[in-house]
């Protein structure tokens, strides 16, 4: 008998689940990463610090999305030392257990003096009701 399309609940395997969705990828998620980096830094010593944020992402298996540098800025208290830091954001993809590795990897990174990584929280997209200038109109007139 074949299970090809059940549910694990009607008694499919889930190698017959992944094989009716090869595409799918378990587990993968978007995420936000951001980061400051040292304000000691040059301009390419900041692109080869940023590079190598990406690096260590790529070579977890994830995906690069876009990074954003925000530039420097002031910070709201001191971190080793350093008032201003290097500001920067970058959106990737990665599978859930593989954060923790990445996490690891970039707290002990020197140029690194914080971040943070969240689940990204998907932008719902405008309605076309509300951009329509019908729907603008009170009363309908």
């Amino acid at each position: 008998m074949q299970d090809r399309g059940k549910t694990l609940s009607e008694g499919g395997s889930m190698q017959a689940l992944e094989a009716a969705a090869p595409g799918h990828r378990r587990g993968i998620k978007e995420y936000e990463l951001v980061f400051v980096l040292r304000p000691d830094l040059d301009d390419a010593q900041t692109r080869a610090a940023i590079d190598r944020i990406q690096t260590q992402i790529t070579e977890r298996g994830g995906e690069v999305r876009s990074v954003e540098p925000w530039g420097r800025r002031r910070l709201a208290y001191p971190i080793r030392k350093f008032r201003e830091g290097y500001y920067g954001l970058v959106r990737f993809t990665l599978a859930g257990q593989r954060v923790q590795d990445l996490k690891n990897v970039l707290g002990i990174t020197e140029e690194i003096l914080r971040f943070l990584i969240v689940v990204a929280v998907p932008t719902p997209a405008p309605s076309p009701a509300a951009s329509s200038p019908e729907a603008s109109e009170v009363g309908g007139v």
